[in-house]
């Protein structure tokens, strides 16, 4: 993780991978879910809906958005989708936002 001292360098392609990871975190539902694939690598979208008081097809919405924005991917196992966090964004995420936090005037 980046120490606090250091200051954000400007570079676009962070400022999009921020923005993008926060929009994608910014449903509870789908913090849930990346909390519980997180726990639970290799779940099934069923499991994810057993475990959250939503429709299963709002479970797979809210997956969409989050393998969108590159926070979990899926692999295929027959006809079932197998999900796990992708741990390298995430915590490329968490260095840059405390980047940009500490950086701030």
């Amino acid at each position: 993780m980046s120490t606090p001292t250091e200051h954000y360098s400007g570079c676009p392609e962070d400022l999009n991978l921020i923005a993008n990871v926060c929009r994608a975190l910014s449903h509870v539902h789908r913090l849930s879910i990346l909390s519980f694939v997180h726990a639970n690598p290799n779940c099934t979208a069923g499991a994810l809906a057993a475990q959250l008081p939503i429709a299963a097809s709002t479970v797979s919405q809210h997956l969409t958005l989050l393998r969108q924005s590159g926070l979990i991917s899926c692999t295929h196992d027959g006809p079932r989708r197998r999900y796990r966090v992708e741990q390298d964004l995430l915590d490329r995420w968490a260095d840059l936002a405390t980047i940009f936090v500490s950086s701030a005037p």
